[in-house]
């Protein structure tokens, strides 16, 4: 295996830990529903896996999937389930987060989806992560080259000209998210302020 930097390992370290965050929150749902024995055991074996994972992550990375086959994939699907991902730690904290697909947007995207999702999951993750209250959306809306997908939170906001990482992790999945659509031939544009919440959005070509 090829040398990994500090920064190369931190980024990976940074998108492993997030899905398994969701998934543990998921777990944590689940056990709070109605249950058989069984059921409850099952589930308790995942959360206690998922946690144990979330510990070994730091010497485990696993390379990003940035390229792939050229093909087609829902859009809408793939939102929705990111959405579901953060449903649970969004009531949690109190937060309305949902879904919107505007009148006419495109079904379907050309590309891999593995990246898109990738993305989606970082900006989810960071609005639900720092808005204390209101709401966080998640726009689908028709654009010139197809679709555009909208993020925006009402938390505190955040200075476009700053997607660098930091080192409390702020930022870094920014970063990582811009460096994907950069291998799409998309551009992350954040045109939140402080104090007034924050819009990240790209737009992806349609394969209709």
């Amino acid at each position: 295996m090829s040398h990994l930097t500090q920064e190369a390992v931190a980024d990976l370290r940074h998108e492993l830990r997030t899905p398994l965050s969701a998934v543990i929150g998921l777990t944590g749902l689940l056990l709070d529903s109605s249950l058989t024995s069984d059921q409850r055991k099952l589930i308790s074996a995942v959360r206690s896996a998922g946690e144990h994972l979330a510990g070994v992550v730091d010497v485990c990375p696993v390379r990003s999937v940035t390229h792939g086959a050229q093909n087609t994939f829902a859009i809408e699907t793939l939102a929705s389930s990111v959405v579901t991902l953060f449903s649970h730690e969004a009531a949690r904290r109190g937060l309305a987060l949902r879904l919107v697909t505007d009148a006419g947007t495109a079904r379907r995207i050309l590309g891999n989806a593995t990246p898109v999702r990738q993305v989606l999951i970082n900006l989810v993750s960071n609005a639900v992560k720092f808005t204390s209250e209101g709401e966080v959306v998640v726009r689908l809306s028709p654009s010139r080259c197809g679709v555009n997908v909208e993020v925006s939170d009402s938390g505190p906001g955040f200075d476009p000209t700053d997607i660098g990482p930091r080192t409390d992790g702020t930022g870094r999945g920014l970063r990582i998210s811009q460096q994907l659509l950069m291998n799409l031939g998309s551009e992350l544009i954040i045109t939140g302020l402080h104090g007034v919440g924050t819009i990240v959005r790209f737009d992806l070509p349609a394969a209709d």
